[in-house]
């Protein structure tokens, strides 16, 4: 565990003999030197922890060779378990211009609220994600649901969809 090991020894001790100027970093023989390696260790095993995730963030932002690679391979791996941990990784990788890692994200929790019989939800987050088939889907569920209970079950939203209606056909059409 990244916790009890001592990967936050070794990955600060380096790094602070790197700035200092004092350890001669050494290039490893895959492209980059042993202070990133250490501190994308590290990182990824912050990433691995259910609430010290966000920390291994800041640490990637300090590996100039591969710590966006490996950000973006992690981000895409968070398990979203809920709406709040979504948001949180939605504006870290919005704050990066990661996205194909905001996209993924938009459509796992519309995915999520669809299952979950959240229309609404997945309707905002499917046009968050731009997705236009699913926003599709989703505006079909409705129009199904309309039919069978004679009015809409999320009627401020479809009313407040702005040019975001534009998105698909059927949004349009709702």
């Amino acid at each position: 565990s990244i916790v009890s090991s001592n990967w936050w020894f070794v990955a600060h001790l380096t790094d602070l003999l790197d700035h200092c100027q004092v350890f001669q970093s050494h290039s490893l023989y895959f492209g980059f030197n042993l202070r990133e390696f250490l501190l994308l260790g590290y990182a990824s095993g912050l990433f691995s922890h259910h609430s010290l995730w966000q920390l291994g963030v800041d640490y990637f932002d300090y590996c100039p060779k591969l710590g966006r690679v490996y950000l973006e391979l992690h981000m895409e791996r968070i398990p979203l378990s809920t709406e709040r941990k979504a948001l949180k990784a939605l504006r870290i990788c919005e704050h990066r211009q990661m996205t194909e890692q905001v996209r993924s994200i938009c459509k796992t929790m519309a995915m999520q609220s669809l299952r979950n019989r959240r229309l609404g939800s997945a309707l905002s987050w499917s046009i968050r994600a731009k997705d236009a088939a699913f926003a599709t889907l989703i505006s079909d569920g409705y129009l199904k649901d309309y039919c069978e209970r004679g009015n809409f079950s999320d009627i401020d939203l479809i009313d407040n969809l702005g040019s975001a209606m534009l998105l698909s056909d059927r949004l349009t059409f709702l």
